[in-house]
């Protein structure tokens, strides 16, 4: 099963790029079997990626070259390595708890990434195998946010406050409502997309213990399961890969749906909360078995 834990040993691993020919499954694929492009060898060879079926850019050029040089620049703005740097990590929780208040921008990009790789240090998934890059835009991950490293795909991350609940669709069954702004299909290199929401914000960002009592999410979902919830409105893939949406979804499950479903991202969404995901062993392989969202 694929996921972002791989064995029970919390050690994060993930399965080999299915090989050519294959059906796309939910962490992609690349142009390559191998999986020996670990981010701390510093002989690392230099690859081809896969761009998503159905971007703008695909149509032209289907794959990418990714030199040794960009996986050592992806290793040097990694946030799993800085993070071990309790320097580095002071200044931008305090960063953090300044700006988001004030919608600072680099401060919203770090809650929704620093969190991710503050979650993963916790659940011991190496620097190795997943890259976050702390650049705010344009940084070693391009137009993505992260990279996994062994199946070789990019990764989107949005970092969402709930709304406040007079703003919120009401009912019995009312789940928080995270807003996801400029969501980009065309041009963008990202397979799947990670939502982080928090229904409060903590008042140290650097403490993952606090994040369960904040109400903290997260959300997956493959693009693949995005472009399919557009088409069935009748969007086309030009349509798709020229527009930018911006939307509100709610964590839901099928055990326990909400009243409402609301748009068409919300239902594609695999939800839990990180009290679960942090604290209970059934949390840890949801995230691990999440293949079956495709």
């Amino acid at each position: 099963m694929a996921g972002l834990i791989g064995d029970e040993t919390n050690k994060f691993s993930l399965p080999e790029a299915p090989a050519s020919g294959e059906e796309e499954s939910f962490v992609g694929r690349s142009s390559h079997g191998s999986t020996n492009h670990s981010l701390h060898n510093p002989t690392s060879q230099s690859f081809d990626f896969q761009l998503p079926s159905g971007n703008s850019d695909a149509s032209r050029n289907s794959t990418i070259h990714m030199s040794a040089a960009a996986l050592r620049s992806m290793k040097a703005t990694n946030a799993l390595d800085l993070a071990k740097n309790q320097h580095w990590l002071s200044e931008r929780g305090a960063r953090l708890a300044r700006d988001v208040k004030r919608n600072g921008r680099d401060a919203l990009d770090d809650a929704g990434k620093l969190v991710l790789a503050l979650v993963l240090m916790f659940l011991g998934i190496l620097a190795e195998d997943v890259v976050i890059d702390t650049a705010q835009a344009g940084g070693a991950c391009s137009n993505a946010d992260g990279f996994l490293t062994k199946p070789r795909i990019f990764f989107e991350v949005k970092g969402s406050i709930a709304k406040k609940r007079i703003d919120r669709i009401q009912g019995p069954n009312a789940r928080p409502q995270f807003t996801l702004s400029s969501l980009r299909f065309g041009r963008t290199w990202w397979y799947e997309l990670v939502i982080i929401g928090r229904e409060r914000n903590p008042k140290d960002w650097t403490n993952v213990a606090e994040y369960a009592a904040c109400g903290f999410w997260i959300g997956i979902v493959s693009r693949r399961r995005c472009e399919e919830a557009l088409k069935k409105l009748g969007k086309t893939q030009e349509q798709i890969d020229s527009e930018v949406y911006t939307l509100a979804v709610s964590p839901w499950t099928v055990d326990n749906p909400p009243a409402r479903r609301g748009n068409w991202l919300s239902p594609c969404i695999e939800w839990i909360p990180l009290s679960k995901l942090l604290n209970d062993p059934q949390g840890q392989t949801w995230l691990k078995n999440r293949q079956g969202l495709d």
